[in-house]
């Protein structure tokens, strides 16, 4: 090759290359443009309908024009009879609205309207607006105006009839009363199959209104009749027409059973045809005074039984079909042996598949034998296992069933035998039971029967049982025991039936204080009050009541035994027990006077001596054999007839602490008393 051929050669790759150069430049810039970006204010971008995947731009509706560019207002009102009769268009920016033209009024009863959604424009009755024609005038109603015209006995004066009010200058106006006073048409026109419905008057311009009879409808005419100038009637043109509703309406898969009489009262009624039930209220449509059948809300659906029911082991021959006279057929499955007689089931009318009675079965044998195992059911399809006696259930399933081969699928259950027992019981805290049970984590259920009697109430008695569970091997269960009670307490194994008793002692509790006023009185004499809370001990219970004079340093301890009594032949400077009263058959409220010389029990209630202070206290005391528990409460004070008190005198109460005479309600100002967890008073400064 010369030197000139290999210089255009290298000429023209250079122009062939340029010219890739641009073409796949040109080809990046045409796939980059973005169609929907060049889209105009009043348009969309919608995918191309041509299956491509490219984007096109489409005016809005209310717009035309090429979606790109420009995209114009349609008038809609220049498309022709868009708004439907009596009406008119009005074009708005990418839309228009319909109004009625005068003498119509839209069927929505808005101002505007589009008639895309079912609105029409309708005759305005004028008439309906009284006087609209003004006095002695009669209205008849137009397409989309009205006239009007006189009564007899009225003229029309200022122009001829009809005429409109509204665009004439007539009226009607009436004729001279006298010569119609003298007027007289006589007996009122008959007319066949009509009745009257107003009052007779037969004198000049008087008017008779007219009805069809029962059975009959207005046809054509005019139902009234006027007495004249002429003495003679003008009217009725009433013509009525014996109601006749026609043939009944037809509804789908349905046939009428019907007299073929159309008249007022006759009766149709609906039946659905065979494969078809009925669906909704009522079946029977009767001719009404309009001349029309009454609605019929019933209808007739197919019969459909929907899918045929399943049973186990059993197959099913069957076309997929579930409508009237539809079958199926049940086939046990292979390796079973069917059993029953009904095995093929058709739908029915009523929508259901009429009941089979067909059973497949395997033989297995003999149900399957487990060690330390009974049967407690057996339908030879599947056997249910349980341990026997002495011997509980550890692992495993408790049903062998029958497979469609005819073999067993062996439980299995496996059971260990029982060695429980009921070891060392003993009672915690009164009240709490716990034994060794030895169940190896067995969950063992028990039977606790405990039995509750006092010495002191031959009556009580209190007698219960309670059901537990546990696996523990040392179970602990607590009681609701009552106090001051001897309990025998049985405990029992319901797998192993094995049993042990104990006996329980519960103690007595501190009896409660009762709820007292504390009152501070100038009188020797004076009247306290207590309500108080039954309690089954109260036979074992009893008030004192201690009088404590308020002198020196005296110390009264609750808890002490002693029961000083009051002497006359010595002075009681140390207190002593003014009443005694047992808590058995007291009132829960009990008022108690002071000093008021009764014989309480064993003890005299001495008088308050004039002139000196006292603490009245109250002790609730609860006692059964050598068990003895006792309260106290501080419940008034008695102060003399001297208005100059002393100040030094300390009461200690076992140990209730008070200082000077300025205690309110077991409270000092600037002392403090509180009762300690061992029931003794002391001061808190």
């Amino acid at each position: 090759m010369g030197t000139e051929e290999r210089k255009t050669a290298m000429t023209d790759i250079r122009v062939a290359w340029c010219f890739f150069l641009i073409q796949s430049a040109f080809e990046v810039i045409t796939d980059t443009v973005d169609v929907c970006g060049s889209c105009h204010q009043n348009a969309t971008c919608d995918d191309k309908t041509d299956g491509s995947g490219g984007k096109v731009c489409n005016c809005i509706y209310g717009f035309v024009g090429n979606g790109r560019t420009y995209c114009e207002d349609k008038d809609e009102c220049q498309l022709g009879y868009i708004c439907g009769d009596h009406t008119r268009c009005h074009n708005t920016y990418g839309s228009y609205y319909c109004t009625c033209l005068k003498g119509y009024s839209p069927s929505n009863h808005m101002a505007t309207f589009i008639p895309n959604d079912g609105t029409y424009c309708h005759d305005i009755d004028e008439c309906n607006v009284q006087g609209v024609c003004g006095e002695g005038a009669l209205c008849q109603n137009t397409d989309g105006d009205f006239t009007c015209s006189c009564q007899t006995g009225y003229t029309v004066h200022n122009g001829s009839e009809p005429f409109n009010p509204n665009r004439d200058a007539a009226f009607c106006k009436g004729m001279n009363g006298a010569i119609a006073h003298l007027i007289d048409c006589g007996s009122p026109p008959s007319v066949p199959h009509t009745k009257q419905i107003s009052p007779t008057l037969t004198h000049y311009s008087s008017e008779i209104q007219y009805d069809c009879m029962e059975g009959f409808q207005w046809k054509t005419g005019e139902n009234s009749a006027v007495c004249g100038l002429d003495g003679k009637w003008h009217g009725p043109s009433l013509v009525c027409k014996e109601v006749d509703c026609g043939v009944p309406p037809s509804l789908p898969h349905s046939f009428v059973l019907w007299n073929n009489s159309s008249s007022l009262g006759s009766v149709a009624h609906y039946m659905c045809e065979t494969g078809y039930h009925s669906v909704g209220e009522g079946n029977v449509s009767v001719c009404n005074s309009n001349a029309k059948w009454s609605q019929i809300y019933m209808r007739c659906e197919e019969i459909n039984c929907g899918p045929p029911p399943v049973f186990p082991l059993t197959e099913i021959n069957w076309n997929k079909t579930s409508t009237l006279g539809s079958v199926v057929q049940y086939n046990c499955k292979y390796g079973l042996k069917r059993e029953g007689n009904k095995h093929m089931s058709t739908c029915t009318s009523d929508g259901t598949w009429e009941k089979v009675s067909v059973t497949c079965t395997a033989h297995c044998g003999p149900p399957p034998e487990l060690p330390h195992t009974e049967v407690v059911w057996d339908n030879s399809t599947a056997v249910i296992h349980r341990c026997v006696k002495g011997y509980y259930s550890h692992t495993g399933s408790d049903i062998s069933m029958c497979d469609i081969k005819g073999k067993w699928q062996i439980a299995t259950l496996h059971c260990r035998e029982l060695r429980l027992t009921i070891n060392d019981l003993v009672v915690i805290n009164e009240r709490c039971l716990r034994w060794n049970a030895e169940n190896d984590g067995h969950r063992e259920k028990y039977t606790v029967m405990f039995i509750g009697l006092r010495d002191f109430d031959r009556s009580f008695s209190d007698r219960k049982k309670e059901l537990f569970s546990s696996t523990a091997l040392w179970p602990v269960l607590c009681l609701n025991l009552l106090p001051a009670t001897n309990y025998t307490i049985t405990i029992t194994a319901e797998s192993t039936r094995a049993t042990s008793t104990v006996t329980a002692n519960t103690s007595m509790p501190v009896p409660p204080t009762p709820e007292v006023k504390y009152s501070e009185v100038d009188a020797p004499l004076l009247i306290l009050k207590l309500r108080r809370t039954t309690s089954s001990l109260d036979s074992i219970c009893m008030y004192q009541v201690f009088v404590l004079p308020v002198e020196g340093m005296l110390l009264f301890d609750c808890s002490s035994s002693l029961s000083p009594r009051f002497f006359s032949q010595e002075r009681c400077d140390r207190g002593y027990v003014t009443a005694q009263i047992q808590l058995s058959g007291l009132g829960t409220e009990m008022n108690f006077s002071v000093g008021d010389q009764q014989q309480y029990g064993d003890f005299f209630n001495a008088p308050l001596e004039n002139g000196r202070d006292y603490y009245i206290i109250l002790r609730t005391v609860c006692q059964w054999g050598q068990s003895r528990t006792q309260s106290c409460v501080i419940w008034a004070k008695a102060r003399g007839t001297s208005y100059i008190m002393k100040i030094s005198a300390l009461v200690t109460i076992g140990f209730i602490t008070v200082f000077g005479s300025v205690i309110v309600m077991g409270y000092c100002y600037r002392w403090y008393c509180k009762m300690s967890s061992h029931r003794i008073w002391s001061p808190v400064l």
